[in-house]
């Protein structure tokens, strides 16, 4: 009969050990901050994409999207290295308006950010299953606009 008290002691130590902590109210400003924070989630960047978000930014008001690709996405520039060991030249980044007709990065230049929807980086293999051999094995920056 001795062994029930015992098992009853353990027992109640036990519930006791795994009642979660009591919770403390908040201060109302950590609160709040805390509400907001749960309602408003950080928007994910896609890497390869630059989207109309990003291109109304005040900053960029009156830039080109070159400007934009500069300040938003400069890895889209970044030489990747050599893509081609019989063209040497494959590794020049092309751009295609509207996802027709590629042409050199200057093309860029021509576009206020205001006028696209999106900017599109694709990488020199994407752009060979997408434009075939007119892509010479370059990446490509597709310009999307309104």
């Amino acid at each position: 009969m001795r062994l029930l008290p015992s098992a009853l002691l353990l027992a109640a130590s036990l519930a006791c050990a795994s009642s979660p902590a009591p919770v403390r109210a908040p201060s109302s400003a950590s609160a709040d901050t805390a509400a907001i924070q749960l309602r408003t989630p950080r928007p994910r960047r896609n890497a390869n994409v630059i989207t109309r978000d990003e291109l109304v930014d005040p900053a960029l008001q009156g830039a080109t999207a070159l400007d934009a690709v500069r300040r938003l996405r400069p890895n889209f520039l970044a030489n990747h290295g050599a893509v081609s060991l019989t063209n040497p030249g494959a590794t020049a980044l092309k751009v295609s308006m509207d996802g027709i007709n590629l042409g050199p990065l200057d093309d860029l230049d021509r576009v206020r950010t205001n006028e696209i929807r999106s900017i599109r980086y694709l990488t020199a293999s994407d752009a060979t299953q997408r434009f075939g051999i007119t892509s010479g094995g370059a990446p490509v920056i597709i310009v999307e606009r309104m």
